[in-house]
């Protein structure tokens, strides 16, 4: 995404992640997640469980992300682009 998404934009980016997180745990039938996509494990757990905040301004500090509040209290956050990354690690 060479722009920096709107509000919507970035909700879809989320939206897209955990659907193809989705599809990846369906077929993997109980399986373990293999441990290369361990990362994307992490970012798909604290944006379902921990989720607190999301920003996108596209016509003000380019920035466009999702907060999370992490079980040890720690704030993690999630660019528009590490969510694009993640979902074509999916793909």
């Amino acid at each position: 995404m060479q722009e920096t998404p709107d509000f919507q934009s970035l909700v879809a980016l989320v939206g897209h992640l955990l659907l193809r997180w989705g599809s990846l745990d369906d077929s993997l039938q109980g399986s373990p997640v293999p441990e290369e996509l361990d990362k994307i494990r992490r970012i798909r757990n604290a944006i379902c469980h921990r989720i607190v905040a999301a920003h996108a301004d596209p016509h003000g500090d380019d920035l466009a992300y999702v907060t999370c509040r992490l079980a040890d209290g720690a704030t993690a956050h999630y660019s528009a682009s590490e969510l694009e990354h993640a979902i074509r690690e999916l793909e």
